[in-house]
């Protein structure tokens, strides 16, 4: 028999760092350079021409639908740069027919965003440089001068500073964007056209859980394998046992932070039924980029004297 007349709890205070290197870039989410924030696209997709909201035009400016012509998307990509991230698109409108003698392609782009710029009500049109009309600013600074007169690209990177989300959390950016054919004067046509957008969130941001598995040796008399709770030894009168408790982090990257809680009990159990070790795996889950869970692996190597046990790790 082991005599234990001692029994503790030994609060277990776990701390990480995490780093921007082990983080990558995918297609529909970027992180930032510090891997505090991340952009998540919001699907692409068709809206009709007819979804225009007429009321944010110009004041005596009229609209009409239009139909034929086909859009594209030909880029689009969640992305940082200096800093700052949001979502990056092209996009390509083809008239198909060609365009009567003083019409020309334009694009209306409409903004819903809980962070807007410039002073402006959200909704509002995206044409801050050059107010006195409807259509997207940068027009004819990214036009590709190659293309025929009946089609018409486009280019965009919105994007806000990770920095906001310490105030406004998340940050939501949507945009309607339709090609119209402008008259020359007030009048536009405004064709099918698409939506699109992106979500920034804090990155570090999330959960912990912890199981016990891969007790030894084989002949240990054990319970709770696979769980959170952990016990070991015939009872003489009180098994001993491990117990991990979980919980919620937000944190920034490179700053330690509390993963949870293990208990230590020492119990009183019969000779040669206790454990010599057991292996503990720590789930961190992240709230807002799952493709980055991870397990942290450590074996605790049970020590057993005359009097207590002692929990040492290994790895």
């Amino acid at each position: 028999m082991s005599k234990k007349n001692c029994r503790s709890i030994i609060l277990f205070l776990v701390f990480l760092s995490i780093y921007v290197a082990d983080f990558s870039h995918a297609a529909d989410y970027a992180l930032s350079a510090d891997g505090a924030a991340v952009v998540r696209l919001v699907p692409q997709g068709s809206i009709a021409a007819s979804s225009l909201n007429t009321g944010l035009l110009n004041s005596g400016w009229t609209s009409t639908t239009g139909t034929g012509g086909s859009m594209s998307t030909t880029s689009y990509k969640a992305a940082f740069s200096g800093g700052i991230g949001g979502a990056e698109i092209k996009a390509l409108y083809d008239n198909v027919s060609a365009l009567p003698t003083g019409r020309s392609l334009e694009w209306v782009q409409v903004i819903t965003t809980n962070v807007p710029l410039g002073g402006a009500t959200s909704p509002y049109l995206d044409n801050a440089g050059k107010p006195t009309k409807p259509f997207y600013t940068y027009t004819a600074e990214n036009r590709n001068p190659a293309l025929p007169a009946n089609q018409l690209n486009f280019y965009d990177f919105s994007k806000r500073d990770p920095a906001t989300l310490s105030t406004t959390n998340p940050i939501t950016w949507n945009a309607n964007l339709y090609p119209v054919v402008w008259d020359g004067s007030t009048g536009i046509t405004v064709h099918d056209g698409i939506s699109w957008g992106w979500t920034m969130k804090k990155a570090t941001v999330g959960n912990t859980s912890g199981v016990f598995v891969n007790p030894s040796p084989a002949s240990a008399v054990v319970s709770g394998v696979g769980t959170n709770n952990f016990s070991w030894g015939t009872a003489f009168p009180d098994q001993s046992w491990l117990s991990f408790t979980g919980g919620n982090f937000d944190t920034t990257p490179n700053t330690p932070f509390k993963l949870g809680s293990l208990t230590f009990h020492n119990g009183t159990i019969v000779g040669g039924t206790g454990a010599d070790s057991v292996s503990f795996d720590v789930a961190l889950n992240f709230d807002n980029i799952s493709e980055k869970n991870f397990v942290l692996h450590t074996i605790f190597n049970i020590t057993k004297g005359y009097r207590n046990y002692k929990i040492t790790v290994l790895g």
